[in-house]
């Protein structure tokens, strides 16, 4: 019967199994998202500093790269003219080639980075969880055997049928017993 005490112990280990392999599955998520949140944060303010500092050294670059062309131009508004034309021309190319030079090599990176003592703890948590996986594999597999195939003789249909009920009986039976070991802490998970 399944209500029987020896049943009843491995419903409750599996139940306990099952909220410890929820909590390492909900520990291990936030971990990842930790992990790529931190990794992907610091890549952001390593590049704003990186671009604040390219910007500096551009303009420089361009104040210098207009005064020099003013001689050959012959004046300084059109040396900043071919300047700005450079520098649209530049922004073109860049716009056509964006998903080969910059969104794969940043998805590529975003994927890869990751602190190494976050990616530790989540292989190791990850080797919880496929062990706890394999335990409440495990107690299922005791609990559950395979149905005999049904037999449609008019004996056997009503012995199924009381079967059935007993069975009905012994599950209100074994929900009781449930109810009264985790009732008391008015929180299954």
């Amino acid at each position: 019967m399944i209500s029987s005490e020896a049943n009843v112990k491995k419903i409750v280990a599996l139940i306990e199994d099952s909220k410890g392999w929820v909590e390492l599955k909900s520990e291990k998520t936030r971990l990842d998202v930790t992990h790529k949140l931190v990794s992907i944060v610091g890549m952001l303010f390593f590049i704003m500093v990186l671009l604040l500092i390219l910007m500096l050294i551009l303009a420089c670059l361009s104040f210098a790269a207009a005064y020099s062309l003013e001689g050959i131009v012959g004046s300084r508004p059109a040396a900043f003219l071919c300047i700005s034309l450079f520098y649209v021309v530049l922004l073109l190319i860049a716009y056509a080639t964006r998903s080969k030079w910059l969104f794969a090599p940043l998805a590529h990176l975003f994927s890869d980075l990751a602190p190494e003592e976050l990616k530790k703890k989540s292989d190791s948590m990850q080797a919880d969880i496929t062990a706890k996986e394999s335990a409440l594999k495990k107690n299922w597999n005791s609990l559950v055997n395979e149905e005999e195939p049904v037999v449609l003789s008019p004996t056997k249909r009503v012995m199924n049928w009381i079967t059935d009920s007993s069975n009905v009986i012994d599950g209100a039976l074994l929900g009781w017993k449930l109810y009264r070991i985790f009732g008391k802490k008015k929180k299954i998970f």
